[in-house]
């Protein structure tokens, strides 16, 4: 409530403009959402909420015809491109504050980095598009959508990316190229390694290789 919080002046100016919009719906809403507050500044629950509010001005409310669109309609780099702007929406505000009543930062930060854009997109979005196109029965762009997917590049490696190349490409460490390549050796080393204990001299695979 702007009226019994003490903001800034730039902090002030969002927060009417949002107290307003609030004040006309407030007697639909829910019961409050208990939000964990516990976690990193920069992973507060205003820039999520900044950030979902970003997709849903890009996207709409149902975001899966308009983004299989993109992929139809554009080359597979230039898809990659529009997702990559579209899920890191621009803010003045929520780029440089943490929540309502933080100071400014010195140094603005993305809602979203590199890297979480693209395991968004592998883990939820690219799924949940092809989920979409298999259900309507359009097979160009169950195609369309598997050759984006094949192309996304790489994410940051983890400890369990690293662990996995160590054992199955020694001394390649940058082999893997794309994120379907980082899944593939995610799901070999779930599916085959960990339950073998890392014996390879047990796994199918390197039987059959």
């Amino acid at each position: 409530d702007p009226a019994h919080t003490d903001l800034a002046p730039d902090a002030l100016a969002l927060v009417r403009g949002l107290w307003d919009q609030w004040w006309n719906v407030r007697k639909t809403h829910q019961e409050p959402i208990r939000f964990n507050r516990r976690c990193r500044p920069l992973n507060s629950i205003y820039r999520k909420l900044a950030l979902l509010s970003g997709f849903i001005r890009h996207f709409g409310e149902n975001p899966l015809p308009g983004m299989i669109g993109i992929i139809e309609k554009e080359s597979v780099e230039d898809a990659i491109r529009i997702f990559m702007e579209k899920l890191s929406p621009e803010d003045d505000f929520w780029t440089v504050h943490t929540s309502f009543t933080t100071p400014v930062r010195d140094c603005a930060a993305a809602l979203i980095g590199r890297d979480r854009i693209l395991e968004l997109l592998a883990d939820v979005l690219v799924p949940a598009m092809h989920a979409y196109a298999s259900v309507t029965k359009n097979f160009k762009q169950i195609v369309k959508i598997e050759s984006f997917f094949l192309t996304l590049p790489k994410t940051g490696s983890n400890l369990t990316i690293r662990r996995a190349v160590a054992l199955c490409f020694p001394g390649r460490e940058n082999v893997l190229k794309t994120v379907a390549a980082q899944q593939g050796v995610l799901h070999i080393y779930k599916m085959w390694c960990e339950k073998l204990s890392c014996d390879c001299r047990e796994c199918p695979i390197c039987k059959l290789v």
